[in-house]
Order: C-alpha cells, then structure tokens, then sequence
C-alpha cells in the first residue's frame, strides 16, 4: 500500500493516495476561505477492494464535495437497463451516506462502459456522488 501527499503546480494536492494490487483511490484537497475541500477518485475492482477498504476503516473525512469512480458495481438504481440489485452497491451508498454524498443521475441516462466486444452490454459502473 502505497500512501503519500505530492503537491500539484494547478493548487490540488493529493492527500492521500492507495493502491492495493488492481484497486486505488485518491484524495485532492482544494483550499477556499481556509476551509480545505476534497475530491474523491474511486477505481474499484471486480473484487471491490477499495469499498471494502472504505468500509473496514471508516475513513472520516470532512467536507468531500464530491466521490467519483469506476466502482465496478451493476444495479438498477443507475442502470435501467440492468434489472437486479446488488448488495455491494448498498455499501456504496452507505459510504456515501457517511460522506453526506448522494448519487448524482443524469437527465438522459447513458453508458458509461461501451464495450468492444460483440454481444456485450454496455455498462453503467462509473458514478459521481455529490
């Protein structure tokens, strides 16, 4: 695991930074009227390692504007096309939850995932909580 903060030259700073095998995460800070804001980036293999992470140890940070990623999870709540639920996405939604993040859906719901392979669905796996 691989933690770290570097400084960018456009005013980010990245916090805090993971890798576990496949499976990362990022946090960016912004400064605004001295208060510190961050930005989520999720990437979640299939196995759903980073929400495990998130969840196992319940990492408090205040004021993350938004959580955004490749969260790997198909489910109905955001893709219509899709008719199940899964119980991983319930974990989704309570790390946001804990965030006080809520699922961003679009107007126009579309794919997110285009495959190209023929005979594969096109998929809704990349999300934005606000």
């Amino acid at each position: 695991m691989d933690t770290n903060k570097t400084k960018y030259p456009w005013g980010f700073d990245v916090v805090l930074k993971i890798n576990m095998s496949r499976t990362c995460f990022g946090v960016w800070d912004m400064t605004n009227d001295h208060v510190c804001y961050y930005i989520m980036n999720i990437y979640s293999d299939s196995s759903h390692m980073a929400l495990k992470y998130l969840k196992d140890t319940e990492v408090n940070i205040d004021n993350i504007l938004v959580m955004t990623g490749d969260f790997n999870i198909r489910n109905s709540l955001w893709d219509t096309s899709f008719p199940h639920h899964s119980s991983i996405s319930d974990n989704l939604i309570i790390i946001a939850d804990s965030f006080n993040l809520a699922l961003s859906t679009p107007t126009n719901p579309y794919s997110t995932r285009y495959s190209d392979t023929v005979g594969e669905a096109n998929l809704v796996i990349n999300l934005m909580f606000l």
